[in-house]
């Protein structure tokens, strides 16, 4: 965000309360009129943002979402409640529950005002809704007790919906009442409100993640296990964004409202001094240092933030040293605080913060989050942090440290596993693209690697081999797994997992849609490639690849039916006659004469078709189609087909069976207990503790799960790579999987990262 589009704050009244502070009013941030760009006489866009401190990651890519799709002529005030005082919010599911109903009166009650939860983003303009013909209702929403997303007349709904009802009312008579009466209530556009996978593309204006424990930014990792959203690609790419164009909410020049008091409340105290135990100059950021800064040494240069002369130093520093800051500030605050103190070092920055709770906001992983977030932004710069408890009765714990480090030398790479295996082979195209020299060994190899080493488990069978490696050089040595290793997750330091894995989230584990290759580098047989060409010359074009095993489908269903394999025939054959084209057939051993005979008669009167029973060829097929259409295939079939950006159709013919088994009520249950499944209008359910516990019993190694394809079909299609079913619509154009570029940062990461020590 430019200097000329930054946003003002203003409007705030601050209690002198403790971290993270709570406020009279909402915070507001002001989007002004872009630069060089004549002003619109329409009024501004008031948007009222439910919130809380832990979803600092959602708020900063919520405004960026406003601030891509946004009428630049247009003024955008967004008011951020969150930590509002005179609430009771004991019974509320989240930390902002009946915030909104309090926004006719926080509007001063007149006008119109749009709520959002935190939870969204926007893939339009918000001035569309605000702009929206009421057409005399008091509040526009998706439905009359579906208040997530609306549009509101504060003068009309202040009656009803007003602070001292908000305070100390329950949600539920907050809605009943004006969901009741007459009139009040107007239908809003459900693409102002798409909840998960409601989502398409070019028509979804608001996107909504319902499901808590499915949120990419992972928020309360305390109370949820997390698992992959397939739209999560959608909010990593906003985020990916905004960390490029260095956006912030805040800034040193326009911080956040409640800035000012806090520095007002510390300017009486004093930090002790500082020294040095690193070579080269040193910048001290922290507030009122006092007559500690007469002690400091010849290399330091302080900025005290409690100063009337604040100003950033514009040179770099060899070291950023912070203390007595970060746990004083705002939240608000700490994104721009965190980005100016690593933009300032050239080797490494040193924070030094008290954690103010056991788990959750303010507690030594919370704080280690926010450190760790804001140095991937800065990938060349090493960190330390020494998070101290602020609680003398918390003894365990007192002092941990994080470090990440720099690599001076490409560290030696071992693949444990069988040469041509999948996993080798993903394992060797990973160690191609970091530029790591590696070689494979079988899962007995012996011998001690080079510093700083990383060893790969390609396999299950050799996750125990790989442990042993790393025990003979531990600290040195990093332990790597790609996929399921159907054992215990603790101890290894990255595990790359696919969707299809059903493995949760934890920060040892990256969660890919599929593996980490570079599909279009894949091996292909040039020889049989050109060959087939040939032959194929005269087919007419497109050509369609159908591929169909005879065991079970991707999704775990039955093998293919001899009425099914007929179906499946009749309906290419329906689309091809419409269409123009050829046909390249591959039916896998599984399938037998006469289902093949059902097949062949099926396809009568379709001159231009081919079948080929080597499976090798069946891949040349998929590299020479313009579209596939697959049936009970493997993973790597999926992810070849779908990785060259060509149209891919998943034939999934039990989905009706599984829909009327998942109608029965037992089946139900254990969706609303285990948190499992979705509901009527096809959202996650919400996850709950039995859930969790199976996780937890999963990362332990106690329960090894079986791979779960169908929720690899649901990313790819959530990416536009595919369409479920002959009769299926797309709900995106094709976005290319990324997962390869995911798992090099990781590993990245993984292989700087000093382990924590308490």
């Amino acid at each position: 965000m430019s200097a000329d589009s930054a946003p003002m704050v203003d409007d705030v009244t601050s209690k002198d309360d403790p971290w993270p502070f709570s406020r009279l009013d909402p915070d507001r941030i002001v989007l002004g009129v872009g630069h060089g760009v004549t002003p619109a006489k329409a009024p501004p866009v008031r948007i009222f943002l439910g919130t809380e401190e832990a979803q600092y990651r959602a708020e900063r890519v919520f405004f960026h979402s406003i601030e891509k799709f946004r009428d630049p002529a247009r003024v955008y005030e967004i008011f951020l409640m969150k930590n509002l005082a005179g609430f009771d919010r004991r019974r509320w599911r989240t930390g902002f529950t009946n915030y909104r109903y309090a926004i006719p009166d926080l509007a001063g009650g007149h006008g119109r005002a749009i709520y959002n939860d935190v939870d969204q983003i926007y893939l339009a303009d918000p001035a569309e809704l605000f702009d929206l013909d009421m057409d005399g209702h008091g509040y526009l929403a998706i439905s009359a007790k579906d208040t997530s997303v609306m549009l509101i007349d504060c003068e009309r709904m202040r009656p009803m919906w007003n602070r001292a009802r908000a305070s100390t009312g329950n949600k539920y008579s907050l809605l009943n009442r004006p969901a009741k009466t007459p009139g009040l209530w107007g239908v809003l556009d459900s693409h102002w409100n798409a909840r998960d996978l409601e989502y398409v593309e070019g028509r979804t204006k608001c996107l909504h993640y319902t499901a808590l424990h499915q949120q990419p930014w992972e928020p309360f990792p305390e109370h949820y296990s997390y698992h992959p959203n397939p739209l999560g690609y959608l909010w990593h790419g906003l985020e990916r964004e905004a960390d490029a164009q260095g956006y912030q909410i805040c800034s040193a020049e326009t911080p956040s409202p409640g800035f000012e008091p806090c520095v007002e409340r510390v300017r009486a105290q004093e930090t002790p001094p500082r020294h040095s135990d690193r070579s080269g100059s040193v910048l001290w950021v922290t507030l009122k240092a006092g007559a500690a800064a007469t002690d400091l040494d010849a290399q330091w240069t302080l900025l005290d933030l409690a100063s009337t002369d604040r100003r950033w130093p514009e040179q770099h520093f060899d070291h950023v040293h912070v203390s007595h800051i970060l746990d004083q500030v705002p939240p608000a605050d700490l994104s721009w605080l965190l980005d100016r103190c690593f933009g300032l070092a050239e080797k490494e920055v040193r924070f030094e913060v008290k954690a103010q709770s056991p788990s959750g906001l303010g507690s030594c992983r919370w704080w280690q989050d926010r450190v760790a977030l804001a140095a991937r932004r800065h990938p060349e710069v090493g960190w330390l942090l020494d998070v101290k408890d602020n609680d003398p009765r918390r003894v365990s714990g007192a002092v941990t440290s994080s470090r990440l480090r720099r690599l001076h030398r490409k560290p030696r790479v071992w693949i444990l596993g069988n040469v041509g295996s999948t996993h080798a082979e993903v394992a060797a195209e990973l160690a191609t693209a970091l530029d790591w020299p590696f070689e494979v060994k079988p899962a007995g190899s012996s011998g001690t690697p080079g510093e700083p080493g990383l060893v790969i488990s390609a396999d299950p069978a050799t996750v125990k081999a790989a442990r042993a490696v790393k025990a003979r050089s531990p600290g040195t040595v990093r332990h790597l797994h790609i996929g399921q290793p159907r054992s215990s997750l603790e101890g290894i330091d990255l595990v790359l997992a696919t969707t299809a894995d059903r493995l949760p989230a934890r920060p040892n584990i990256v969660q890919l849609t599929g593996l980490p290759i570079d599909h279009a580098r894949l091996p292909v047989d040039e020889a049989a490639l050109a060959s087939w060409r040939q032959r194929l010359a005269n087919f007419p074009q497109p050509m369609t690849a159908l591929w169909i095993d005879g065991g079970r489908d991707a999704a775990g269903a039955p093998g293919v039916g001899y009425g099914e394999l007929a179906a499946i025939a009749r309906a290419v054959r329906h689309e091809l006659e419409r269409s123009g084209g050829s046909l390249l057939i591959h039916l896998g051993p599984g399938i037998d004469q006469q289902k093949r005979r059902d097949f062949e008669a099926a396809l009568d009167g379709l001159v231009y078709h081919l079948e080929h029973d080597d499976e090798a060829t069946a891949l040349v097929f998929l590299d020479l189609a313009d579209h596939a259409v697959l049936r009970g295939t493997s993973r790597l079939s999926m992810l070849r087909a779908a990785g060259r950006g060509k149209p891919l159709t998943l034939v999934d013919p039990h989905s009706a069976r599984r829909a009327m088994a998942s109608a029965n009520p037992l089946r139900q249950l254990g969706h609303l207990i285990f948190g499992g499944g979705t509901t009527s209008r096809g959202t996650p359910h919400q996850q709950h503790w039995p859930a969790r516990l199976i996780d937890s019993a999963i990362v332990k190694g106690w329960i090894k799960p079986d791979p779960d394809e169908s929720a690899l079909i649901r990313g790819l299609a959530a990416r536009g790579l595919c369409l479920e079913g002959l009769d299926g619509t797309a709900t995106a154009a094709p976005k290319p999987l990324d997962d390869l570029a995911i798992a090099k940062e990781a590993v990245a990461w993984m292989m700087r990262r000093v382990a924590s020590a308490a």
